[in-house]
């Protein structure tokens, strides 16, 4: 779906069975991953920011620190999210990239760069913070940026080879007193 490979709800099913595998619960079938998705978009609406973001943009805002944000997923879904969390009071819609309209997807070069153009920045200049080791953290750091990794899960680094991420915290709730530190 990212790259036109499937349709949404082709890509919808895939990910929530991903996701239930990765949480070792049994098997799920077409049906149980449809059901789901209508029931996560009944309740997208209700989505807030998690203790620790608002903060954190907050801060930035207060430092004048351009931000931006690069999501994976399909495009009206992704906007959808980021219009119920009012995220364009502190990212230029400029500054918003979804995978689907590029036509790259995290963790691919291209997208980093393009974002980097977008903010007028180079990879030395830029620092990206993500939750996903594979397609943040890993996407980030071969596209040369510094990294923060929000390892939420305590997902073993091993299992993601061998890799130097700027810093590591445990929750989103770290995540000021962490920029802080880069930005006094």
């Amino acid at each position: 779906m990212l790259r036109g490979e499937c349709d949404t709800l082709t890509f919808q099913k895939i990910r929530f069975k991903k996701t239930m595998e990765q949480c070792a619960y049994e098997a799920v079938t077409d049906e149980q991953a449809a059901d789901f998705q209508r029931c996560y978009l009944k309740e997208q609406e209700k989505i807030e920011m998690l203790a620790g973001i608002k903060e954190t943009f907050d801060y930035l805002r207060a430092h004048n620190i351009k931000i931006g944000l690069l999501t994976n997923g399909p495009t009206q879904h992704q906007w959808k999210k980021i219009e119920y969390l009012k995220l364009r009071e502190y990212i230029e819609e400029d500054h918003i990239l979804v995978s689907q309209e590029t036509g790259f997807a995290k963790p691919d070069k291209e997208i980093f760069d393009l974002m980097a153009a977008r903010l007028g920045l180079t990879a030395d200049d830029l620092l990206y913070v993500g939750d996903n080791c594979q397609t943040d953290i890993l996407g980030g750091l071969q596209s040369g940026w510094r990294t923060i990794w929000i390892n939420h899960k305590q997902e073993d680094v091993s299992a993601f080879g061998e890799f130097s991420t700027a810093f590591e915290i445990a929750s989103h709730e770290e995540l000021l007193a962490t920029i802080a530190q880069l930005i006094p």
